[in-house]
């Protein structure tokens, strides 16, 4: 197959508008804030990072690159620096994931692929938050790494965690119904 060929199979249509599907949903669900950590309220979880791994784990690494800066624009217009620790945290856990998800397709290859995404999401937070709260925020450096153990690790541990098992909940599922709308516009297309 040449490789324009490839290309063009790649971006049909109907790839652009999975993707574009994705990148709407995570918009509105990057939008939902729900405080899950009582000792800091203002740290909040929005469930748009499910979208993004389950876009990465379904098409591919690039998936999930293009959906996670798509999906986070909105913010980086509206908050810069939370906007970009959003994207960064995003591109963190879901293209690490997606990449090792599409090397080794099984279950244990899922588990470790969404561990891996995890801890690199975990630090990416947490360095990031060291990097840029004490300029955004004008706190004290000391005060940020102060928080690191008894707010930004576990807030960021229990966020990991809600996105693995809504994942894991949730692919086969959507994969299912993403293989039988690909395979319904085959046949459309055939007749």
């Amino acid at each position: 197959m040449s490789n324009s060929t490839s290309t063009s199979t790649y971006w049909s249509s109907q790839r652009i508008a999975i993707y574009a599907l994705f990148t709407t949903l995570a918009i509105v669900l990057s939008f939902v804030q729900i405080p899950i950590f009582p000792a800091a309220p203002f740290l909040k979880y929005d469930p748009s990072g499910i979208v993004v791994l389950l876009a990465g784990f379904a098409y591919g690494p690039l998936a999930a690159v293009i959906i996670s800066v798509l999906s986070s624009l909105p913010h980086v217009f509206t908050d810069p620096f939370g906007g970009l620790i959003m994207m960064l945290c995003i591109l963190a856990f879901s293209v690490p994931s997606a990449w090792l998800y599409s090397k080794r397709r099984t279950r244990i290859g899922a588990f470790a692929s969404m561990i891996l995404g995890a801890v690199l999401f975990i630090i990416t937070a947490i360095g990031l938050n060291l990097l840029i709260t004490p300029f955004y925020y004008a706190t004290p450096f000391s005060a940020v790494v102060a928080m690191i153990l008894p707010i930004l690790l576990p807030f960021n541990v229990m966020k990991a965690v809600i996105h693995l098992l809504i994942t894991v909940l949730c692919y086969k599922p959507i994969t299912g119904l993403l293989k039988s709308f690909s395979a319904s516009q085959s046949a459309s297309r055939r007749v």
